[in-house]
């Protein structure tokens, strides 16, 4: 899903004064690039400049709001790559998207607010880095697409009146509050709108709904969130829905992908996608090829693996055998014995619901348990007079 995050700030203060050091922030993608850089946008244009932005969100917030108050909020929309796929990362459809979702965020407040009112700017952002944890390749760019919006919106509407979805006022009708903001809601409700607006069809376990529960639930709500999705046979596993010309298609466009994602000029591997349909064909389709394809892909995005010339053989070979010394494992310290997950082709009819339970290897005992053992052990290494 397209995940909505309301940043928190990491620097006190950060958003209690101008919001120019978050604004220049932004600019970081866009040196030497001129006017092809990604400019900022809102409701209505699409061409605004940094300081058009600081501008208007500082004009606004310097009567009515105190010194402690923030002026301005934070946030960024995520997509994930089968998403950006979906949409070929076409930037004036995330650009179209970004707008529901403010138009979405103004219904959200029960308030008759004005999605027009709403004092709002986002800019794209094309790249994730490497950070310190991966070591040489800190600040490196992430291979494959990272597409993402990052936006800010002011503490005020253009009309002067004071909004926050971070109050926990839901839909009041009484007092002196009125509405509120459900972000649980607002965010169920920006996954649907991406799947309307694109024909998105979304796995179950790729939906808000799934993966929250699936979080946040008790044990037996996890456990029968995925039963229930099981037996209701709601989850799509994309590449086995398709017939066997749009198979082929799926690999063409995932190597496609694979080789020009990154530079758009210059490939960063190899691959001959006329020997990877051939064997997909010779296999009778099974998704082995598309299978590898995704182990690679996720190898090359989490920095497992470095720019490489041709695995068309190694991609080959590993569907004879998948376990062997020549193929493409993702799991490198695992056992072989393991199952991959794939992103794509999650079948959860392979899920043992067992395994959910924990078993502790050892007897547990409760406190009162343990304190009745301690107090026989006592007893029983007293000596009588």
């Amino acid at each position: 899903m397209p995940i909505i995050k309301f940043d928190t700030p990491q620097i006190h203060n950060a958003n209690l004064n101008s919001s120019s050091r978050y604004v220049n922030y932004l600019l970081k993608e866009d040196s030497n690039k001129g006017f092809k850089k990604n400019f900022f946008y809102n409701c209505s244009q699409d061409y605004i400049t940094a300081q058009d932005v600081i501008n208007s969100i500082d004009s606004i917030n310097k009567q009515g709001l105190r010194r402690t108050d923030p002026k301005f909020f934070t946030g960024s929309i995520n997509f994930s790559e089968e998403e950006l796929r979906h949409i070929n990362n076409d930037f004036n459809k995330i650009k179209s998207y970004t707008r529901e979702v403010f138009i979405l965020y103004a219904k959200q407040y029960n308030r008759d607010i004005s999605p027009n009112d709403i004092n709002w700017y986002a800019k794209i952002e094309e790249y994730r880095y490497f950070d310190g944890k991966v070591g040489s390749k800190q600040g490196q760019i992430k291979p494959g697409l990272h597409t993402h919006v990052h936006f800010l919106i002011s503490r005020k509407t253009k009309s002067g009146n004071k909004i926050s979805h971070k109050t926990n006022h839901k839909d009041s009708k009484k007092g002196v509050i009125k509405g509120g903001f459900n972000r649980s809601e607002y965010f169920y409700n920006c996954e649907k709108q991406f799947d309307n607006q694109f024909n998105y069809r979304r796995p179950i376990n790729e939906t808000y709904i799934y993966r929250n529960k699936i979080k946040n639930g008790t044990l037996d709500e996890r456990t029968q969130t995925i039963k229930t999705s099981v037996s209701a046979n709601t989850i799509q596993t994309k590449y086995a829905d398709l017939d066997n010309n749009q198979k082929l298609k799926a690999i063409e466009k995932l190597a496609l992908y694979m080789q020009y994602g990154i530079s758009k000029n210059k490939p960063i591997l190899v691959l001959d996608i006329k020997a990877l349909q051939a064997t997909e064909k010779a296999n009778n389709y099974n998704g082995n090829i598309y299978k590898n394809l995704l182990k690679l892909n996720s190898q090359l995005k989490t920095g497992k693996m470095d720019y490489i010339g041709d695995v068309t053989k190694k991609i080959i070979d590993s569907t004879k055998n998948p376990y062997s010394s020549d193929s493409i494992q993702i799991q490198e310290n695992k056992s072989p014995k393991q199952p991959i997950d794939i992103k794509d082709d999650i079948s959860l009819n392979s899920i043992n619901f067992n395994s959910l339970i924990i078993e502790p290897s050892s007897p547990v005992t409760s406190g009162i348990e343990y304190k009745e053992e301690s107090k026989r052990k006592k007893r029983k290494g007293r000596k009588i007079n």
